[in-house]
């Protein structure tokens, strides 16, 4: 982004909090709301990121799953085939739909670690567990809990990361729930 455009940015925004008539004390004051209106609308788009859309795409896919019986591959590793949809896009209308051809995947389920890996590599290239992985822990397993290897550092919301370490006036302690504790 251009040095103009950024500054035309901010500008737009706070236009709609301050204008040429604004005292310096109420500048103060506005700048405060203004940072807190853009820290919550933050929080909210975080609730609609893409990846939480692209769990949501996985899971619903899950029911064009399915599972054959499970093959012992040595003492701790089971293999499992899924059967599963191909999935297209519409060029014209982007969207997508399941056709009448088959891919199968192979899973295997470490049972000592009680990690899986899939052959699709969803979760290796971008952090989301894929339908396969999905489908092998809730149907086939039992397991209700998402294991702690599978939870990516980068998609949590409790870590707390370097640029937001640093104080401004518009975190006020009054309105933080964690320092409500204290």
């Amino acid at each position: 982004m251009k040095t103009t455009i950024r500054v035309e940015s901010i500008h737009s925004f706070f236009n709609d909090y301050v204008n040429k008539h604004t005292r310096l004390r109420e500048f103060a004051e506005q700048y405060c709301e203004a940072m807190e209106v853009r820290a919550e609308a933050e929080r909210e788009a975080d609730s609609q990121s893409a990846s939480f859309k692209e769990v949501q795409r996985e899971c619903m896919r899950t029911s064009y799953t399915n599972f054959s019986a499970p093959t012992q591959i040595s003492e701790n590793k089971v293999e499992y085939l899924v059967d599963d949809r191909v999935w297209c896009m519409n060029r014209q209308t982007r969207k997508e739909f399941v056709t009448k051809y088959k891919r199968v995947y192979r899973v295997v389920y470490n049972t000592s670690t009680k990690l899986a890996e899939c052959e699709c590599k969803l979760f290796h290239s971008i952090g989301i567990m894929c339908r396969y992985l999905i489908k092998l822990y809730d149907d086939m397993l039992g397991m209700f809990e998402i294991l702690e290897a599978y939870i990516v550092r980068k998609w949590r919301r409790d870590v707390q990361r370097k640029y937001t370490r640093v104080m401004v006036a518009y975190h006020d302690h009054l309105k933080n729930r964690a320092s409500e504790t204290f």
